[in-house]
Protein backbone atom coordinates (compact mmCIF):
# COMPACT_ATOMS: atom_id res chain seq x y z
CA UNK A 1 0.00 0.00 0.00
CA UNK A 2 0.82 3.41 -0.70
CA UNK A 3 0.68 6.43 1.38
CA UNK A 4 -0.85 9.92 0.18
CA UNK A 5 -2.63 13.24 0.67
CA UNK A 6 -5.90 14.33 -0.97
CA UNK A 7 -5.01 17.43 -3.23
CA UNK A 8 -8.62 18.07 -4.39
CA UNK A 9 -12.00 16.19 -4.14
CA UNK A 10 -14.70 16.98 -6.81
CA UNK A 11 -17.81 15.85 -4.35
CA UNK A 12 -20.80 17.06 -6.70
CA UNK A 13 -23.36 14.16 -7.76
CA UNK A 14 -21.83 12.88 -11.31
CA UNK A 15 -18.37 13.74 -9.94
CA UNK A 16 -17.06 11.94 -7.31
CA UNK A 17 -13.05 11.94 -7.95
CA UNK A 18 -10.20 13.76 -7.07
CA UNK A 19 -6.51 13.21 -7.06
CA UNK A 20 -3.92 12.25 -4.21
CA UNK A 21 -0.39 13.64 -3.87
CA UNK A 22 2.23 11.23 -3.52
CA UNK A 23 6.30 11.33 -3.46
CA UNK A 24 6.04 14.17 -1.60
CA UNK A 25 3.51 16.28 -3.97
CA UNK A 26 5.74 15.63 -6.89
CA UNK A 27 3.14 12.75 -8.28
CA UNK A 28 -0.45 12.88 -8.29
CA UNK A 29 -2.95 10.04 -8.60
CA UNK A 30 -6.29 9.90 -9.55
CA UNK A 31 -9.12 8.35 -7.15
CA UNK A 32 -12.82 7.67 -7.06
CA UNK A 33 -15.03 7.67 -4.13
CA UNK A 34 -16.46 4.37 -5.46
CA UNK A 35 -13.07 2.77 -5.16
CA UNK A 36 -12.83 3.58 -1.24
CA UNK A 37 -13.53 0.91 0.79
CA UNK A 38 -14.36 0.27 4.22
CA UNK A 39 -14.81 -2.98 5.89
CA UNK A 40 -16.35 -4.64 9.75
CA UNK A 41 -13.94 -7.52 10.72
CA UNK A 42 -15.64 -10.46 12.46
CA UNK A 43 -13.65 -13.51 13.56
CA UNK A 44 -15.43 -16.66 12.66
CA UNK A 45 -14.75 -20.14 13.83
CA UNK A 46 -12.09 -20.74 11.10
CA UNK A 47 -11.57 -17.80 9.05
CA UNK A 48 -11.66 -13.96 9.71
CA UNK A 49 -15.16 -12.48 7.88
CA UNK A 50 -14.55 -9.29 5.83
CA UNK A 51 -18.14 -7.08 5.83
CA UNK A 52 -17.72 -4.07 3.32
CA UNK A 53 -19.50 -1.21 4.85
CA UNK A 54 -20.26 1.94 2.82
CA UNK A 55 -17.48 4.82 3.55
CA UNK A 56 -18.61 7.25 6.33
CA UNK A 57 -17.31 10.34 5.04
CA UNK A 58 -16.40 12.26 1.84
CA UNK A 59 -13.07 12.61 1.41
CA UNK A 60 -11.46 16.08 1.46
CA UNK A 61 -7.87 18.18 0.83
CA UNK A 62 -5.55 16.92 2.99
CA UNK A 63 -7.15 13.37 4.09
CA UNK A 64 -4.24 10.98 4.30
CA UNK A 65 -5.01 7.87 1.65
CA UNK A 66 -3.21 4.29 1.94
CA UNK A 67 -4.01 2.64 -1.43
CA UNK A 68 -2.66 0.33 -4.08
CA UNK A 69 -1.99 1.50 -7.32
CA UNK A 70 -3.92 0.07 -10.30
CA UNK A 71 -4.25 0.63 -13.82
CA UNK A 72 -7.56 2.67 -14.85
CA UNK A 73 -9.69 2.34 -17.18
CA UNK A 74 -7.56 4.51 -19.43
CA UNK A 75 -4.41 3.09 -18.66
CA UNK A 76 -3.52 5.62 -16.40
CA UNK A 77 -2.53 4.29 -12.52
CA UNK A 78 -5.44 5.10 -10.22
CA UNK A 79 -5.84 4.34 -6.70
CA UNK A 80 -8.00 1.39 -6.10
CA UNK A 81 -8.76 0.31 -3.48
CA UNK A 82 -8.51 3.32 -1.15
CA UNK A 83 -8.94 3.46 2.35
CA UNK A 84 -8.58 6.87 4.95
CA UNK A 85 -5.35 6.15 6.76
CA UNK A 86 -7.42 5.74 10.02
CA UNK A 87 -9.58 2.97 8.60
CA UNK A 88 -7.13 1.30 7.28
CA UNK A 89 -4.63 1.12 10.73
CA UNK A 90 -7.14 0.34 12.63
CA UNK A 91 -8.04 -2.57 10.12
CA UNK A 92 -4.40 -3.95 10.36
CA UNK A 93 -4.50 -3.83 13.91
CA UNK A 94 -7.71 -6.24 13.84
CA UNK A 95 -6.21 -8.85 11.76
CA UNK A 96 -3.28 -8.78 13.65
CA UNK A 97 -4.56 -9.37 17.04
CA UNK A 98 -6.78 -11.90 14.90
CA UNK A 99 -4.41 -13.99 13.87
CA UNK A 100 -1.36 -13.07 15.63
CA UNK A 101 2.04 -11.90 14.71
CA UNK A 102 2.75 -14.63 12.18
CA UNK A 103 4.74 -14.37 9.31
CA UNK A 104 2.82 -16.55 5.92
CA UNK A 105 3.53 -17.17 2.67
CA UNK A 106 1.57 -19.19 -0.48
CA UNK A 107 3.36 -21.55 -2.31
CA UNK A 108 2.60 -22.75 -5.73
CA UNK A 109 3.52 -26.15 -7.00
CA UNK A 110 2.93 -26.70 -11.35
CA UNK A 111 2.56 -30.23 -13.32
CA UNK A 112 2.76 -30.50 -16.44
CA UNK A 113 1.63 -33.65 -18.64
CA UNK A 114 1.47 -35.92 -15.75
CA UNK A 115 5.36 -35.49 -15.22
CA UNK A 116 7.13 -34.35 -12.20
CA UNK A 117 5.67 -31.74 -10.23
CA UNK A 118 8.34 -28.90 -10.68
CA UNK A 119 10.02 -27.15 -7.66
CA UNK A 120 6.92 -25.06 -5.52
CA UNK A 121 7.64 -21.10 -5.80
CA UNK A 122 6.60 -18.66 -2.92
CA UNK A 123 3.40 -16.65 -4.69
CA UNK A 124 3.81 -14.40 -1.61
CA UNK A 125 5.11 -14.14 1.72
CA UNK A 126 5.28 -11.80 4.62
CA UNK A 127 3.20 -10.77 7.80
CA UNK A 128 0.47 -8.38 6.50
CA UNK A 129 -2.72 -9.86 6.07
CA UNK A 130 -4.09 -7.08 4.02
CA UNK A 131 -1.16 -6.71 1.46
CA UNK A 132 -1.77 -10.73 0.98
CA UNK A 133 -5.76 -9.53 0.38
CA UNK A 134 -5.09 -6.84 -1.83
CA UNK A 135 -2.84 -8.96 -3.88
CA UNK A 136 -5.18 -11.99 -3.59
CA UNK A 137 -8.49 -11.24 -2.45
CA UNK A 138 -10.68 -14.28 -1.31
CA UNK A 139 -14.24 -14.61 -2.61
CA UNK A 140 -16.94 -16.01 -1.06
CA UNK A 141 -16.78 -18.23 -4.47
CA UNK A 142 -14.28 -20.75 -4.02
CA UNK A 143 -14.13 -21.36 -8.32
CA UNK A 144 -13.29 -17.39 -8.67
CA UNK A 145 -10.50 -17.67 -5.86
CA UNK A 146 -6.76 -17.36 -7.71
CA UNK A 147 -5.67 -19.34 -4.85
CA UNK A 148 -7.97 -22.28 -4.99
CA UNK A 149 -5.82 -25.62 -3.55
CA UNK A 150 -5.48 -27.30 -7.12
CA UNK A 151 -6.87 -26.83 -10.37
CA UNK A 152 -6.84 -29.14 -13.29
CA UNK A 153 -6.87 -29.56 -16.66
CA UNK A 154 -5.80 -32.42 -19.37
CA UNK A 155 -2.25 -32.16 -19.17
CA UNK A 156 -1.73 -29.81 -16.38
CA UNK A 157 -2.12 -29.44 -12.32
CA UNK A 158 -1.67 -26.34 -10.35
CA UNK A 159 -1.50 -26.83 -6.28
CA UNK A 160 -1.74 -23.86 -3.94
CA UNK A 161 -1.19 -24.16 0.13
CA UNK A 162 -0.56 -21.67 2.82
CA UNK A 163 2.47 -22.48 5.87
CA UNK A 164 2.97 -20.22 8.29
CA UNK A 165 6.29 -19.73 10.35
CA UNK A 166 6.89 -21.01 14.12
CA UNK A 167 8.56 -19.12 16.49
CA UNK A 168 11.34 -21.91 15.85
CA UNK A 169 11.35 -20.89 12.24
CA UNK A 170 9.75 -23.76 10.81
CA UNK A 171 7.04 -23.48 7.80
CA UNK A 172 4.28 -25.72 9.11
CA UNK A 173 1.40 -25.75 6.56
CA UNK A 174 -1.72 -24.15 7.55
CA UNK A 175 -5.71 -22.84 7.33
CA UNK A 176 -5.98 -19.98 4.48
CA UNK A 177 -5.48 -16.93 6.75
CA UNK A 178 -7.12 -14.55 4.39
CA UNK A 179 -10.45 -13.08 5.42
CA UNK A 180 -13.30 -14.52 3.11
CA UNK A 181 -14.50 -10.86 1.03
CA UNK A 182 -17.56 -9.13 0.81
Amino acid sequence: MEIGVVHWYDGRDGKLFGFINIRGGRKQIFFHRNDGRNYEIVSGDKNILFFQKPLEKEPRQSNHIAFECTPGSQGRPKASPWYFIGDYEKMKKQILDLTGSHTYRVLEQRTFNNGTPHEPETLWEGPDLLELCSIYQRPNDPEKDFLCPVFCLTNFERKIWFERKTDSGVWKCCDDPRPIGP
